[in-house]
């Protein structure tokens, strides 16, 4: 798994359906629109979901901090760094 195309994003526990999609909309945002690494772009997505999304309804931990990502190496991680930095 050295593409990050190729991670895993799952769950430790059942999460609420409503604050899955929303934190899953906003990981993929960040990691295809703004071109950042799937471990930046899930932290991103996850302090979004507990600091600003509808009005800190999903800032229990319950919420957000059960997402991982699997598959992601330390190779994919730099080499994306540096595609990002040449754009």
């Amino acid at each position: 798994m050295d593409n990050p195309d190729d991670s895993l994003a799952s769950t430790l526990w059942a999460v609420n359906d409503q604050s899955t999609a929303l934190l899953a909309e906003r990981f993929y945002r960040h990691w295809k629109g703004d071109g950042m690494a799937p471990p930046e772009a899930l932290a991103a997505a996850q302090r979004w979901l507990r600091d600003e999304a509808d009005g800190g309804r999903w800032a229990h931990p319950h919420y957000w901090a059960g997402f991982t990502l699997t598959g992601v190496s330390l190779g994919a991680l730099l080499a994306s760094r540096r595609e990002v930095r040449r754009t």
